[in-house]
């Protein structure tokens, strides 16, 4: 967020703190994130704003706080740059009392079951104080411990309650006081979500809860037990107490009775200006004098005379006032027009508009004092902003309050802009490589129309005429006074896609001349491998001879398949924290009719599915997903795994398997104190440690949803396996199809193809685990997180470098790979200069590479690049089908991003000033401006 400043320099902009405070609206462009708000900005973000204890307003907050971190999340005590001081931070929300309605309790009955459960399986985490039930009930979980488990020790969060009967401040220093008003809808029952399912939460309870039974808590409040044979209590489904029970679960499955902070800022006056004439006519002598009374400091002049500071300076400027309202439903808006705070705010104002020029005068030739201007922002969705009762709670403001209504649903432009500039121009090359997804749907209209629209709601929000829309990056001036107001300075013009492709390949000869290679090479390959013998592919004698040899490579499993067997879609590339061009680790596989999987859920998974799928498709995509597998606990890997556990839950859908690191379980147990979610849980270890002496298998339910998950996907193998990483890091091996199915079960005739297998490498070092798994697959996507020159940081850190990454390919003859995982320094393409991708493919005879200097692994291995290794970009799709000529696509595209300028330079993400304050979005960590 900026370098750090010296102590002089931070003092000098402290001082013009005033005059440069603003708001800028960070907006999201998907269905699963709330808008973000940047206040007050003047150094570095240092301070959250929670105005829900909800995973689309605070998903993006261990990431937010990653990021910040001064060693980044990957923190290895090696010495040097790793010793810096820890990053400190405070999380502001509503209060734990007033909050606990809607959170999950779990009793110290319950919480010794966890641990007896949690013991035999041999997992050493800190143990639980047990405690009576009335005492735990009044100790709820915050948010933020949900995310301390795997939280970086350079991180240090203090949590604030804020709200309830506490009017105090939550932020005050000279320039800002923000306090914080806390609201609930009234009429609404508290609700208790139960316990998940769990491989670690016994047999009985363990196999009710995975059938999709009621929660336990439920259970608990119709008086009965968990039980494994029924899902019904003494009371009987249907009964009055039952069907009050299930009201109130699904009003709080669908957030209409959580409590919403909303917050008041108040910046303080500006001090007028110093009149020295005045001052020299009151005996005062220029100096130390003068300093003293700008600093509000009386003095005595040397003839024994006090001048008060009023007596030389012209009237203070007031401050404005700044509101933020977030009404995430209808049913919040009683509770929100109704806190005292804001009905109070309401009559000043109004008291304040009708108040005539002069009237406020208490004496002749007194000055009337200004009131203060407010502004509102509204963090509300557009089905109830646009409703006739909140519109009438805005008018009563006044006609001066200046509203802005921040929704995503008004978010009609991406505002990953970058990212969706670098995929169409790597769809020039290959629509079905690099589609363009709901990016198209998003750019489309007419941009001169656009643009014009976006003029005139620019001009509207200058004028001050009605409420303002905030689109991504629109910016609320509060200081200097003669510049306050709104600006859409910083809000870009409409992405225009055709633009961006029109004359691209004419712009590049070399990259058309390379394109038409690729494109000549997989057509001769298609003809070799639709040719019974292979020999009439076309083309001069060495392509034909080259097609051939290719045809001849391509495994059974791949002969014939059809589209619709496996679609690998990359939805995050890149290592650690999200780039400008690339979001963190997951990978979507497509079974189509069988439903899909997560490979990885990084950080805002959800929103890149949206942004490939579109909302409505990508909401069917996550409701038919059958499990999700989690590599290890880095954050990078499992930040979106709650958000999409929640979503799942409020539409409705059965708990999901979810296979990880035991660990993992900890944080899952946490987070679903907080949020009702639903889940199987099944540690990873079971793969591996279930044939060792005393390894005691899983509940059966949970093995119920094992194999219910691999038949429903039609794998006959899901296993993971142990990698060289972290602790309880894993790979993934899939296998599925074969058989000769028939063309419904996407196998397209083909009688006898062996299956396909696809492998997932998770984060690792080289390693022989690996090495077995690949031998003979189909497909493996590894990491590559470093280049060859550091070599030292891939072993420190306990990563592979581009060569590492290529000779396990070569070594587990692999038969096609993806490189993934990039280091976020490489934040556009990963660096594959020496690959000689663009060079090797013009080379004659493919001889190694051409240009810069080869690294250790030599040209044989660089040589795999472009042949049988491909470079993942986010959003690629890797389909079965498109095997054997996907590589070929990859000179082409390096040669393009190079020459486009994407492999030099850093990500224009970083850098620049940060904020004071934020109240954060799920995906705000993201969020871009360009």
């Amino acid at each position: 967020m900026g370098k750090p400043r010296s102590a002089n320099t931070s003092r000098a902009a402290s001082t013009k703190a005033h005059y440069i405070s603003h708001v800028q609206v960070l907006n999201a462009d998907n269905s699963t994130a709330s808008p973000s708000l940047l206040l007050v900005r003047i150094s570095r973000i240092n301070t959250v704003l929670a105005t829900r204890t909800s995973t689309d307003t605070l998903a993006g907050l261990p990431g937010l706080l990653l990021t910040l971190a001064p060693a980044g999340p990957d923190l290895v005590k090696c010495g040097g740059l790793l010793d810096a001081e820890p990053f400190k931070a405070r999380l502001i929300g509503e209060a734990s009392r007033a909050a606990g309605a809607s959170m999950a309790r779990v009793s110290g009955r319950q919480q010794q079951h966890w641990l007896d459960e949690m013991r035999i399986w041999s997992v050493a985490l800190p143990k639980i104080k047990e405690q009576p039930h009335e005492q735990q009930q009044e100790q709820e979980q915050d948010y933020s411990q949900a995310f301390q488990p795997y939280a970086s020790n350079n991180i240090s969060l203090e949590v604030v309650e804020a709200g309830g009967s506490c009017a105090a401040p939550v932020v005050q220093n000279p320039f800002v006081t923000i306090t914080a008003i806390y609201t609930r809808p009234c009429k609404q029952q508290p609700h208790q979500q139960g316990l998940p399912v769990a491989a670690a939460s016994g047999g009985a309870e363990g196999g009710n809860a995975g059938a999709g039974s009621e929660p336990v808590a439920k259970k608990q409040r119709t008086g009965t037990e968990p039980s494994g044979s029924t899902n019904n209590g003494p009371t009987g489904a249907g009964s009055p107490a039952e069907t009050a029970a299930a009201a109130a679960a699904a009003a709080a499955a669908a957030g209409e009775g959580e409590g919403v902070c909303l917050y008041l800022c108040e910046l303080a006056d500006v001090p007028g200006k110093f009149d020295p004439v005045k001052a020299k006519a009151l005996g005062v002598p220029p100096g130390p004098l003068y300093g003293q009374l700008q600093r509000d400091t009386p003095v005595t002049t040397p003839a024994g005379v006090t001048v008060q500071p009023s007596d030389v300076m012209s009237p203070a400027v007031p401050g404005p006032l700044l509101l933020i309202v977030d009404c995430p439903t209808a049913a919040h808006l009683a509770a929100v027009e109704g806190a005292p705070q804001v009905q109070r705010l309401q009559q000043q104002q109004q008291q304040q508009q009708r108040q005539q020029p002069g009237e406020a005068a208490t004496a002749a030739g007194a000055q009337q004092q200004p009131g203060r201007e407010l502004f509102v922002i509204h963090l509300t969705p557009a089905d109830v902003s646009e409703s006739a009762a909140y519109q009438a709670f805005m008018a009563r403001f006044g006609p001066a309050c200046r509203h802005v209504l921040a929704s995503a649903a008004g978010q009609r432009d991406t505002t990953c802009r970058a990212a969706a500039s670098l995929q169409t121009k790597l769809n020039v090359l290959d629509p079905s490589v690099f589609p363009l997804g709901a990016v198209a749907a998003a750019a489309a209209g007419d941009p001169q129309q656009q643009q014009q629209e976006q003029q005139q709601q620019q001009e509207e929000q200058l004028e001050g005429v009605g409420p303002a829309a905030g689109p991504h990056m629109t910016r609320l001036v509060l200081m200097p006074a003669r510049q306050r107001g709104l600006t859409a300075a910083d809000v870009p013009p409409p992405l225009q896609l055709a633009e961006l492709r029109h004359g691209l390949l004419a712009a590049h000869p070399r990259v058309e001349a390379l394109l038409r290679q690729f494109r000549a090479s997989r057509a001769a390959l298609l003809a070799a491998l639709d040719t019974a013998g292979g020999g009439a592919a076309g083309g001069n004698g060495a392509e034909a001879a080259e097609a051939e040899a290719a045809a001849a490579a391509v495994p059974a499993e791949l002969r014939g398949v059809g589209r619709d067997e496996l679609e690998v879609v990359l939805l995050g590339t890149v290592s650690a924290v999200p780039s400008n061009y690339r979001n963190v680790s997951s990978y979507y596989l497509d079974r189509f009719a069988r439903g899909g999987a997560l490979a990885d859920c990084g950080e805002d998974a959800m929103g890149q599915l949206e942004r490939r799928y579109g909302a409505a498709d990508a909401e069917r995509r996550i409701q038919e997903l059958q499990f999700v597998w989690i590599s290890h606990m880095h954050a990078d890997h499992h930040g979106g795994l709650y958000p999409l556990l929640l979503r799942r839950q409020r539409a409705g859908a059965p708990p999901l398997l979810v296979i990880g690191p035991f660990p993992l379980l900890r944080v899952l147990q946490e987070y679903s104190r907080v949020l009702p979610l639903r889940y199987t849980f099944l540690p990873s270890s079971h793969f591996h440690d279930s044939q060792h002496p005393g390894a005691r298998a899983p509940p059966r339910a949970v093995l119920d949803a094992l194999e219910a998950a691999r038949a429903r996907l039609g794998l006959s193998q899901l296993e993971a396996f142990p990698v060289h990483h972290v602790a309880r890091s894993t790979g993934l091996k899939l296998s599925g199809g074969g058989g000769g199915g028939d063309a419904a079960d996407g196998g397209g005739g083909g009688g006898g193809r062996p299956p396909w297998s696809v492998v997932f490498s998770g984060d690792t070092r080289p390693c022989a685990s690996v090495v077995a798994a690949a031998r003979g697959a189909t497909l493996l996507v590894h990491e590559a997180t470093f280049e060859d020159e550091l070599a030292g940081d891939a072993l420190a850190k306990r990563h592979s470098t581009l060569s590492e990454a290529l000779g396990v390919a070569r070594d587990s003859g692999v038969y096609r790979t993806v490189l993934t995982h990039f280091s976020s320094r490489y934040p556009k393409i990963p660096v594959l200069a020496g690959t000689g991708a663009a060079a090797d493919a013009d080379a004659d005879a493919g001889e190694g590479a051409a240009g810069t200097a080869a690294p250790a692994g030599g040209t044989a291995l660089l040589s795999m690049v472009g042949r049988s290794v491909a470079v993942g970009f986010d959003f690629m799709t890797v389909n079965l089908a498109d095997l054997p000529w996907l590589p070929l696509v990859v000179p082409a595209a390096d040669e393009l991003l190079r020459e486009e300028g994407f492999v030099d330079g850093a990500d224009e993400g970083e850098g620049g000033e940060g904020a004071a304050a934020a109240v954060p979005g799920a995906g705000g960590v993201r969020q871009e401006g360009r």
